[in-house]
């Protein structure tokens, strides 16, 4: 699978943890890049630490983006 593709899938797993982390706490740290740019899109508190809030969520993101990485599943429509 390409970078381009994982790179895609990657501002919108940013996308919406920006949407998660907005409607649970105004103070958690947001980073959003636009991934083929580089260019940061949003940022709150970016620099600040955070820690995952579940090793389930952790571990999903990864078997996802494995499936994706070995063309088992695709993350276009």
């Amino acid at each position: 699978m390409s970078n381009r593709i994982l790179k895609r899938l990657a501002g919108a797993v940013a996308a919406l943890a920006v949407l998660v982390g907005a409607a649970e706490a105004a103070t958690a740290p947001i980073l959003l890049v636009d991934a083929e740019s580089g260019k940061v899109i949003y940022g709150q508190a970016a620099t600040d630490p955070w820690y995952p809030a579940s090793i389930t969520k952790l571990m999903t993101a990864y078997v996802a983006l494995d499936l994706v990485r070995q063309g088992r599943a695709s993350s276009t429509r």
